[in-house]
């Protein structure tokens, strides 16, 4: 902000002023140019990426380039990657609440229309709630089944964690640079990897945006009984594995494991 006062040489204020758009914009468009033509986030569902995505894309003046439901691809580790994570089982609560069919926050297509997934149909015929789904993990009926596929199978959101992302290229880690957004630590991790791609602090600490799919109806629905959640740690072993390899990997100025 420039302050004027009186008898100033106005025609130099706004010489300056004048100026310092001309290197704002010249700094925006250098990252756009950058951010904008390379994959550079990985959107893991229901671990803050909406909200990620939204400051990036205030900060470039871009549609930033991401991997959203789909594996992250070898091609794609040569760069510089922002990953949004969280702990395990409590993704996998979101992830339930957040797809459901009467009381999530996505619209999805109607139950049994040709774009609606059945393996996911199935999911919701068999659980209304995601203690249900936890507890029948071990059970060798029908909706067991369903429920353990849903985790190994990639369904919808539920099964698509952060190895369903890097397990294929798990080997390529230790040579990959990458940053994690966490959202037990979400604004902290947030600004330190803004300014881990090359954003200004000025304009990082002035950015306003607002969090995305924080609130539906059964976002709150996450209570688990004692063996609802052993059930979920346990088949999430693999998932809980390729967590803490991210963190052993990661870049340690701004992912820092506590």
């Amino acid at each position: 902000m420039f302050f004027v006062s009186r008898g100033c040489n106005c025609q130099l204020v706004a010489f300056a002023v004048a100026l310092q758009l001309i290197v704002s914009y010249f700094q925006a468009k250098a990252i756009h140019d950058t951010l904008g033509n390379r994959v550079h986030f990985v959107h893991v569902g229901k671990a803050g990426g909406g909200t990620v995505r939204s400051a990036v894309s205030l900060l470039c003046q871009c549609i930033p380039m991401q991997v959203h439901m789909r594996p992250v691809h070898s091609n794609e580790t040569h760069t510089s990657l922002i990953v949004s994570v969280r702990d395990p089982v409590e993704r996998v609560l979101s992830s339930f609440n957040w797809r459901h069919p009467t009381r999530g926050g996505l619209v999805r297509c109607p139950a049994y229309s040709s774009c609606a997934d059945p393996r996911e149909n199935n999911l919701y015929t068999c659980f209304d709630n995601v203690n249900d789904f936890a507890e029948s993990l071990d059970r060798s009926n029908f909706c067991g089944y369903v429920a353990r596929r849903a985790l190994t199978d990639g369904v919808g959101h539920v099964g698509k964690g952060v190895k369903y992302y890097f397990e294929e290229i798990l080997p390529l880690l230790p040579n990959m640079m990458f940053t994690l957004v966490n959202t037990d630590s979400f604004y902290k991790d947030l600004r330190c990897a803004l300014l881990w791609l090359g954003f200004p602090a000025e304009a990082v600490d002035a950015l306003k945006f607002d969090d995305k799919h924080s609130t539906y109806p059964s976002n709150n629905e996450t209570t688990l009984s004692s063996k609802g959640h052993r059930n979920l740690e346990s088949f999430l072993f693999d998932e809980y594995f390729i967590y803490h390899e991210l963190y052993k990997y990661a870049d340690t100025s701004c992912s820092s494991y506590e």
